[in-house]
């Protein structure tokens, strides 16, 4: 079911942001390290597009991240690169006066 509008948040270009990510019913995130390890690497990953991450902290069952957005010159160099767009970055690109919300 996809997440209404009123409960999305806007990152704005250059701007410092607080995420959380929490799992469901108190379910373990990472049971080794290495799931921290890999957990980072695919946050990074699917991330580094649009902003960089200033701080976090992994705990068992959710993460803190601060993280800045880049501006947005650099978040519309760094989508063209991407080989495989995503629909998100394909409609963002269709925008021709940027002033979409980048929606994560």
């Amino acid at each position: 079911m996809p997440t209404p509008p009123e409960f999305k948040a806007p990152f704005l270009p250059e701007c410092f942001y607080h995420i959380v990510c929490k799992s469901i019913d108190g379910i373990l995130l990472y049971k080794e390290a290495i799931d921290n390890h890999i957990f980072l690497q695919r946050f990074q990953q699917f991330t580094a597009t649009v902003f960089d991450v200033w701080s976090y902290s992994l705990l068992t069952n959710h993460t803190h991240h601060i993280v800045k957005t880049k501006p947005l010159s650099t978040i519309l160099e760094n989508i063209k690169k991407q080989e495989n767009k995503t629909q998100a970055m394909k409609y963002f690109l269709s925008d021709q006066n940027n002033q979409l919300f980048l929606i994560l």
